[in-house]
């Protein structure tokens, strides 16, 4: 009898469990990209009309992400327990060896939902300035978006303060 119990026990735990195994399989773990931005345009200020005009951007920028999982765990968002992966993000810019932590809603760790889209930002610092470049990253579809959105807004008409939208497509490296 207790043998009986015992079984039963495990197939439901077996039963229970599998689909939390089969989901946790199919997440990243770590991993690296390799993107190519494709197509970029903002807003420059034009010092001889001292105005803003829109304008075509350089969009060749090159970099690689890199992923470090910390811990997956269940989670509620928008009233629902889903299941989120946290981790470990850099940016490294092509041409240089350093890694940049992307950051997310003010952790130190990026969470990404059902292992398609990551969503951060590196907080670079520059003189009298925070600035920030955010991006979305789809790993399901290899597509990319990165904004720049300071500069315009905080009333400093001068030049090289250029807020942008870029986009490209990554390639998994590792």
């Amino acid at each position: 009898m207790n043998t009986r119990i015992i079984l039963r026990v495990a197939a439901l735990a077996v039963c229970l469990l599998a689909p939390l195994t089969s989901a946790q399989a199919q997440f990243v773990k770590n991993g690296a990209y390799f993107c190519t931005s494709e197509v970029a345009g903002g807003i420059k200020y034009d010092e001889q009309t001292k105005k803003w005009r829109g304008q075509a951007l350089r969009s060749d920028e090159k970099f690689v992400v890199r992923l470090r999982f910390i811990r997956t765990r269940m989670e509620n968002i928008s009233g629902l327990d889903r299941l989120v992966q946290h981790y470990d993000v850099t940016i490294t810019m092509a041409g240089t060896n350093n890694a940049l932590p992307c950051v997310s809603e003010g952790m130190l760790y990026v969470r990404m939902r059902d292992n398609e889209w990551l969503k951060c930002h590196i907080p670079l610092a520059r003189p009298f300035d925070p600035y920030f470049t955010d991006y979305i990253i789809n790993l399901k579809t290899n597509r990319f978006l990165w904004t720049y959105l300071t500069g315009f807004v905080e009333g400093r008409d001068a030049p090289g303060d250029t807020p942008a939208v870029g986009a490209g497509t990554c390639t998994k490296i590792d």
